[in-house]
């Protein structure tokens, strides 16, 4: 098919951007924070990007891999599955926790001024949707996607000469450059990894492989640095970076990019509920929208801590928890690229 290639290119990109790349607070506390050395970071999370792209996408391809649990098995083995299953629908229900968070960050503080109402808003408009299923929120991802990167360029761009006050970090992000790289790279592969290992029908050679691998990579790689470069000297207390490069825009560029990150984070809060739910409705015969209402309900305290507070701590736990599988991937590729079996 003409192009499947770089679509399936930008549903990966969709998948990383709508968790790792939405806000900026990501970057801000895995990377500007080491200066130069975060720069070093983003190309290393650039080349890792690539490679573990393509490392998914070919074992998908030659082994009957239809979802996240059947590439581990593969991996790991069916005991090993068991874990990592576990551990990803835990970053799953963090994931839509923090987007929540975020979400409630945003409504709160640009558009009204209720904490309450903007999470409620939110997840009254989350279930609307879970109520009617999860038709179209793929396209609609793969259509915001180039919208939101373009947003990002450009935003950095303006303000790639800009300084603030300088970076204090916390939580429990490393405090080795090169390992907080590998951590923001290790757990934003879970959801990257769930989407790569659901392709199979959509890969008909090898280079589709390639170009899903060199062009995703490269194209989260060059955000990763402009976002970096752009925020090398932001505060740390700053929730969402990403709005804070927007001020001094007129208002109706500054609420389109507002509205434009609210619909990411909302296609991402979807995505992450929507793979809770669905492996629970495959394990359980129970109500998809009444498992919509329990998930909102249990990540509704969550949703006000403070967004920067749930990234220091729950995104750096789970990328070292995703350090294994990291490994386990990079052995896999080794032994079936280079040790020879008689």
């Amino acid at each position: 098919m003409k192009n499947i290639g770089v679509k399936l290119a930008l549903t990966y990109c969709g998948a990383i951007v709508g968790a790792g790349f939405a806000t900026g607070q990501e970057v801000v506390q895995f990377f500007s924070v080491f200066k130069t050395s975060g720069v070093v970071g983003g190309v290393l999370a650039t080349v890792m990007f690539i490679f573990f792209a393509y490392v998914i996408l070919d074992i998908v391809f030659k082994n009957e891999v239809r979802d996240h649990n059947d590439l581990i098995t593969v991996v790991v083995g069916q005991k090993g599955a068991l874990f990592f299953d576990f551990a990803i629908m835990a970053f799953l229900f963090c994931g839509f926790t923090i987007m929540l968070s975020a979400a409630t960050t945003i409504v709160s503080t640009y558009l009204f001024p209720s904490k309450a109402l903007s999470v409620g808003s939110f997840l009254i408009l989350i279930n609307v949707i879970f109520f009617k299923g999860v038709k179209g929120v793929i396209k609609v991802n793969s259509l915001l996607v180039p919208v939101l990167v373009l947003g990002v360029v450009l935003l950095c761009l303006r303000a790639i000469f800009t300084s603030v006050p300088a970076v204090n970090m916390g939580g429990l992000v490393p405090q080795n450059a090169y390992i907080a790289a590998t951590s923001y790279v290790s757990y934003n592969l879970i959801i990257g990894m769930v989407v790569l290992s659901s392709l199979k029908s959509e890969l008909y050679n090898k280079k589709d492989i390639f170009v899903v691998s060199i062009v995703g990579g490269m194209t989260l790689g060059i955000m990763l640095l402009l976002l970096t470069f752009a925020t090398k000297d932001m505060p740390s207390y700053s929730q969402v970076p990403i709005i804070d490069l927007a001020y001094g825009l007129n208002q109706p560029l500054f609420y389109s990019l507002v509205l434009s990150l609210l619909i990411a984070i909302l296609t991402s809060a979807i995505a992450t509920g929507h793979g809770i739910i669905n492996r629970i409705t495959s394990l359980k015969n129970w109500n998809y929208s009444l498992i919509g209402i329990v998930l909102s309900i249990v990540a509704l305290p969550l949703s006000f801590i403070g967004f920067s507070e749930l990234v220091k701590a729950v995104y750096p736990f789970f990328g070292f928890v995703n350090f294994i599988l990291m490994a386990a991937l990079l052995l896999y590729f080794i032994k079936d690229k280079f040790v020879k079996i008689s």
